[in-house]
C-alpha cells in the first residue's frame, strides 16, 4: 500500500514546500501555521495510511464460518463499537471495551483519520496560499537591489545602502494600504483556524478530547493513575457484529472480537496534536494581542521599530518613525528581518538625512515622485567624477 500512497504524498509534500531564500512578509507566528504544523499533519497522515508502519488497520476474530477477509472488509467500513461498564464478575475480568450491559460507543472514525489529518493541513497551509499570491513582489523588489547581507557595513556597501534608502524615500507613504490590511486579516485568519482546529478534533473524536488528553499526559507523566476507561475513545481491541442470513433465512448474528492496531498510533497523534494545536492556540492569541496593541498605540511600533536598531542610531529612528504611517513601519520591520543590525541601522540613518535634506515633514504621495527624482539628481551629481579638461 505504501507503493501507490507514497508518490501522492510526495506531490502534497511539493505543494507545502516553500523556498527559504525567497523574501516574504510574514512572522515567526505564520511560519509555525503554513511551514511547522501543515508538515507535522502532513507527516501524520502519511504514517497512518502506510500498512508497513502501522500494520493491518483491524484484524478480527470469530469462530464462525464467516471468511476472516471478509469479517476484517466489513467491520472496518461498518464500524465498531466498545461497550462502557461491565455487568458480572466475568466481565470485570474483560479488557476496557468488551464489557457487557453497559452503552455501547461506535468507533468508525478511523477509516477517515488520514483524510483529516491532510485536511488540517490544507487549513493551516490555505491562508498562506492566499496571502503568497495578494503580497506579489513587495518585498522582492524592496530587495532589488541585491544587497549582500555578509557585506552590509557601513565601510562595505554605503552606496548601495544610499540607493536602497532612495528607492524606500520614495516608496514611504505609498505602501499598498490594502494589502498590509489583508495580512492583518491573514492573521486573524489563522487565529480562527487553529481554535477550529481544537473544536474539529473534539467534534470528530466525539469526545472531549481535551479531557482525554490531560488525562493521557498525566498518566504518562505519572501524576495520576491509568484510568481504562480512556480505552473506549482509542480502543485497543472492539466488537463487531455481523449480521446474515441463515439456511432457513433467518438472521443469523455472527460477534467477533477485532485489535485495531492503528489506535496505538492514533491516540498518541492526537494526543500530541491537540497539546501542539493548543500551545499554537496560545501563542497565536498572544501575538494577536500585540498586533492590536502595536496598531493602537504608537508608541509600541515606535519601541518595536527601535529594538531592531543600534542604540547609537535610535535618534534616527525616532526620526524616520515620526514621518511613517502604520504600512510603513509595517514594511520597515519586515525589511529589518532580513538584514544584519547594523545595515539596518544604517538604513535608517540615511532615510534620516534624506528626509532632513529634502525638507519632508510630512510624507504625502502626490509629492514624491518629485522629492526621489530632486534626490536621485543630487544623488547622481555627487558620485559622478568630474571631467579632465586638456
Amino acid at each position: 500500500m505504501a507503493g501507490p500512497i507514497l508518490p501522492a504524498f510526495s506531490k502534497l509534500s511539493a505543494l507545502l514546500h516553500t523556498r527559504e531564500a525567497e523574501p516574504r512578509m510574514d512572522n515567526l507566528v505564520l511560519r509555525l501555521h503554513y511551514r511547522v504544523t501543515a508538515r507535522i499533519l502532513l507527516l501524520f497522515a502519511f504514517v497512518v495510511s502506510t500498512r508497513s508502519l502501522a500494520g493491518e488497520p483491524i484484524e478480527c476474530t470469530t469462530d464462525s464460518s464467516v471468511p476472516r477477509q471478509v469479517m476484517n472488509s466489513y467491520c472496518y467500513v461498518a464500524a465498531t463499537f466498545s461497550v462502557e461498564g461491565s455487568g458480572g464478575a466475568a466481565a470485570d475480568e474483560a479488557p476496557a471495551g468488551l464489557g457487557q450491559g453497559g452503552e455501547a460507543r461506535h468507533h468508525s472514525y478511523y477509516q477517515w483519520v488520514p483524510f483529516v489529518f491532510a485536511l488540517q493541513a490544507l487549513t493551516f497551509y490555505m491562508p498562506f496560499t492566499v496571502w503568497k499570491h495578494m503580497s506579489g513582489n513587495v518585498l522582492r523588489n524592496c530587495f532589488s537591489f541585491q544587497l549582500d547581507m555578509p557585506d552590509t557595513t557601513m565601510h562595505g556597501s554605503s552606496t548601495k545602502l544610499i540607493s536602497f534608502a532612495g528607492y524606500l524615500s520614495a516608496r514611504m507613504g505609498r505602501v499598498n494600504q490594502g494589502l498590509v490590511k489583508a495580512f492583518f486579516v491573514v492573521e486573524f485568519a489563522c487565529l480562527l483556524n487553529v481554535i477550529g482546529n481544537i473544536f474539529l478534533l473534539d467534534a470528530f473524536l466525539g469526545v472531549d478530547f481535551g479531557r482525554h488528553s490531560a488525562v493521557r499526559l498525566a498518566t504518562f507523566l505519572r501524576l495520576a493513575h491509568n484510568d481504562d476507561s480512556a480505552d473506549t475513545v482509542f480502543p485497543p481491541v472492539a466488537k463487531c457484529t455481523f449480521l446474515k442470513y441463515g439456511y432457513s433465512g433467518t438472521i443469523e448474528r455472527i460477534d467477533a472480537v477485532c485489535v485495531l492496531p492503528h489506535n496505538v498510533f492514533n491516540e498518541k497523534l492526537f494526543v500530541f496534536l491537540w497539546l501542539w494545536i493548543s500551545l499554537l492556540a496560545a501563542v497565536t492569541v498572544a501575538h494577536g494581542l500585540f498586533r492590536v496593541a502595536s496598531l493602537a498605540v504608537p508608541k509600541v511600533r515606535r519601541n518595536v521599530l527601535l529594538a531592531l536598531m543600534l542604540d547609537e542610531f535610535r535618534d534616527d529612528g525616532r526620526q524616520v518613525f515620526e514621518q511613517c504611517t502604520v504600512y510603513d513601519w509595517f514594511l520597515l520591520c519586515n525589511i529589518a528581518k532580513r538584514m544584519d543590525t547594523l545595515a539596518f541601522s544604517e538604513l535608517v540613518h540615511h532615510l534620516a538625512v534624506s528626509h532632513k535634506e529634502l525638507l519632508l515633514p510630512v510624507l504625502t504621495a502626490p509629492g514624491m515622485s518629485r522629492r526621489a527624482s530632486q534626490w536621485s539628481e543630487g544623488h547622481r551629481r555627487s558620485t559622478d567624477h568630474p571631467k579632465v579638461t586638456p
